[in-house]
């Protein structure tokens, strides 16, 4: 899929595709994709999967989107639940427990977050593994290039 994935240039097709993999792959009861509107200062839930997210349209300058584009990684919401900083466990974790997601992994252009990913539970209810969050991580990156590649085609 990463190999392929640079040669869709349709942005929705694009995500459609991204969401039905990671769905498939690692057997999760939801998942959103979310991309940065163009010229606006929100990132818009593109697609989802599963149980819908409470928020469609999330700013830019909300804790969980900070908390993405600092870390630059994937996050856990367990790691939200034991972070030291209060923006932390509150607004980014009230939002991962409203919707139901469980890890995140920001979608970035250089040091520029243009979206994230966020799946749910595994319907097998095991925990997201170091395996999983670095696959994450390598499909995540190829797609923010591939997101990149469609919006200036």
């Amino acid at each position: 899929f990463t190999r392929s994935i640079g040669r869709i240039l349709e942005r929705e097709r694009l995500i459609a595709s991204l969401a039905e993999t990671l769905s498939s792959a690692f057997q999760v009861d939801r998942l959103a994709i979310a991309v940065r509107g163009e010229g606006q200062g929100s990132f818009n839930v593109a697609t989802a999967l599963g149980v819908p997210p409470a928020l469609e349209e999330i700013d830019h300058a909300h804790p969980f989107v900070e908390s993405l584009a600092r870390r630059q990684d994937a996050v856990l919401r367990d790691e939200l639940e034991a972070s030291r900083l209060p923006a932390e466990r509150k607004g980014a974790l009230e939002l991962c427990r409203a919707n139901g997601w469980e890890v995140a992994v920001p979608l970035t252009a250089g040091a520029k977050l243009i979206g994230f990913i966020s799946l749910g539970r595994k319907r097998d209810l095991t925990p997201f593994y170091v395996e999983d969050l670095d696959l994450l991580g390598t499909v995540a990156a190829e797609a923010a290039v591939a997101l990149e590649n469609a919006r200036l085609y």
